[in-house]
């Protein structure tokens, strides 16, 4: 048997809250968190098994052995701006 996984990435600020006073436990929230989990709906699709968005492409080196398949701009749930983003 061969495990498969499907994933996305994206960058940005992000905000950790503690709550909890007998059992602590972290919150995050962010835009960012937000557009990973939308990119990661798109990665449901049998080709697509790894996307990041083009703000975190932009920030990698390019000269590494990575391909980057351009997957152009695509409208996500909840968003009013179409995200660039990229398969790898």
């Amino acid at each position: 048997m061969l495990p498969s996984f499907k994933a996305s990435l994206h960058t940005g600020r992000d905000t950790i809250t503690e709550i909890g006073i007998s059992k602590k436990e972290f919150v995050y929230h962010s835009d960012s968190i937000n557009t990973t989990s939308r990119i990661s709906a798109i990665a449901h699709s049998p080709e697509k098994n790894f996307l990041i968005s083009k703000a975190l492409c932009d920030k990698l080196n390019k000269e590494s052995y990575i391909r980057f398949e351009d997957l152009g701009e695509h409208s996500l749930r909840g968003k009013d701006e179409e995200i660039h983003f990229y398969g790898i």
